[in-house]
């Protein structure tokens, strides 16, 4: 045997990868106090399966874990292989070079390496112990185990050189197999018990298996027959599944026709509402005409209701007027011998009307020629010109009063009875008098203009305009109180 290298790697002092090599010869170890010679000592009692932390200067597996330092942090795992030489075969594994190593994190696991491979705590000493170098023995010798191998008591020293010896292994082979012998009596023994408690039941449990055993066999013919059964249904469902799908397609084609047909019907249908709908408007539309018809028939019967009474009241009053007739005759005859007395009378008035006209007319052609002669002097006779238009205005209103005046004449004498001819001699009077009027009014206005000066004679003649706007004005009211006062007058507009 052989140590021929260590690796070392974050385990106590060694926070880096170290790899120790072990020549032929002897190899020491030389340095200082606290430079970390019994870590090596320690990290091989640690790689070949230490489990005493007090045996390895530790209480936890934390403290085999590089703590850190000032300048390095700490490590998270704690690593060491060691490499021995087998070409002798003392180890009994078919390696030449043999690497046992050893990791712990700081979780508390431990991890046990075999030439590359995890292997467990077991098999690493089950290997080591038939070379001696198991667990418990002294083939590593650190400081002050001499002295307590000599001060041990004779028990302790003859375990000592047992170990040393390497039989240590082999009796704890024959502990373990004393101790599985035990347990394989023991378990003997219960089966001995089971065999006394169940021979008086063998014959039925002999039963029960031919039972159980005709039961697997019927269970077994079962399963077959259920699976012919199954197959046959599954023909006859698959049969089953091609009938429905062509009944299918068949329902299929069917509901289509039918689909096509119920959406032509739809169609048709849309078509009848539709036509309903119009019928409805049109029933409508009559019946609002019928009540309208019934509301004018109404109103017709209720007119007809009145035309018959009025007719009714009509054919009162004809027999009433029939009654009246004979009289209203008479008064008709005095009444045309009246109209032709008051026809003569009014035909004279009329004379007399033509004759005011002429007049009239002669006195609008002097005032025309006198206005002539006063437009030359407008600029001092402004004041007597304005009353001579004024005075023209006049006059011709009083003309056309004349004319329509006559036309009343002509009016009433064609229309008053005879019985009006006091009021027509009163009027034909008006009018003479008029007339009369309008005669001095010229003749006053002709001696003024021949007399006097063309200032005095206008200033006379704006006063004399004045006096007979006012004697017009007086006599106009005069005839409209009497026309108003003659039955049947109604004033003719002005054009």
């Amino acid at each position: 045997m052989r140590l021929k290298k260590l690796v070392l790697q974050g385990y106590k002092t060694f926070a880096t990868k170290t790899e120790f090599l072990f020549d032929e010869g002897i190899t020491s170890i030389v340095g200082p106090n606290g430079s970390g010679k019994s870590n090596i000592a320690d990290a091989v009692r640690w790689v070949l399966g230490e489990q005493s932390y007090s045996t390895l200067r530790g209480k936890r597996t934390t403290d085999m874990i590089f703590a850190g330092s000032q300048s390095r942090p700490r490590a998270g795992m704690a690593q060491a292989i060691l490499t021995l030489d087998n070409s002798d075969g003392w180890l009994p594994i078919d390696y030449s070079e043999v690497e046992i190593g050893r990791r712990a994190y700081r979780s508390g696991e431990n991890e046990y390496i075999l030439n590359g491979q995890k292997v467990r705590l077991k098999d690493i000493t089950d290997l080591l112990a038939t070379s001696g170098l198991a667990e418990r023995t002294y083939t590593i010798i650190g400081q002050g185990l001499v002295d307590q191998a000599l001060s041990l008591r004779a028990e302790e020293r003859r375990a000592l050189f047992e170990e040393a010896a390497g039989i240590n292994h082999y009796k704890s082979r024959r502990a373990e197999t004393l101790r599985r012998l035990q347990e394989t009596q023991r378990n003997l023994q219960r089966v001995h018990d089971i065999l006394a408690e169940i021979r008086p039941r063998l014959s039925s449990l002999k039963r029960q298996a031919t039972r159980a055993q005709n039961y697997e066999q019927i269970s077994v013919d079962l399963q077959n027959l259920l699976r012919i059964w199954y197959g046959y249904r599954w023909e006859v469902a698959k049969k089953e599944i091609r009938r429905s799908r062509e009944t299918a397609a068949s329902s299929e084609k069917t509901w289509q026709v039918s689909r096509q047909k119920m959406r032509v019907q739809q169609e048709n249908a849309d078509d009848l509402r539709r036509r309903i709908h119009r019928l409805q408007q049109q029933v409508s539309e009559t019946q609002n005409k019928r009540d309208d018809l019934r509301d004018q028939l109404e109103t017709a019967r209720r007119q007809v209701a009145i035309m018959q009474e009025r007719k009714e009241s009509v054919q009162r009053r004809l027999a009433e007027v029939e009654v009246e007739l004979p009289p209203i005759s008479q008064q008709r005859d005095a009444a045309a011998t009246e109209l032709a007395a008051a026809t003569e009378e009014l035909s004279a008035a009329q004379a007399s009307l033509n004759q005011a006209r002429e007049q009239l007319q002669t006195f609008n052609a002097n005032f025309q020629t006198q206005q002539a002669t006063i437009n030359k002097w407008q600029s001092e006779l402004q004041s007597s010109q304005q009353a001579q238009r004024s005075t023209q205005t006049r006059v011709a209103q009083l003309q056309g009063q004349l004319n329509q005046l006559r036309e009343q004449l002509q009016e009433q004498t064609a229309t008053q009875p005879s019985g009006d001819e006091g009021e027509l001699v009163k009027m034909q009077a008006e009018v003479e008098k008029l007339t009369a009027v309008f005669s001095t009014a010229q003749q006053k206005w002709k001696t003024s203009v021949s007399s006097a000066p063309i200032c005095k004679t206008a200033a006379r003649a704006h006063s004399r305009a004045q006096n007979l706007r006012r004697d017009l004005r007086d006599q106009e009211q005069q005839l409209s109180r009497q026309q108003k006062s003659w039955p049947g007058w109604k004033p003719r507009p002005r054009c």
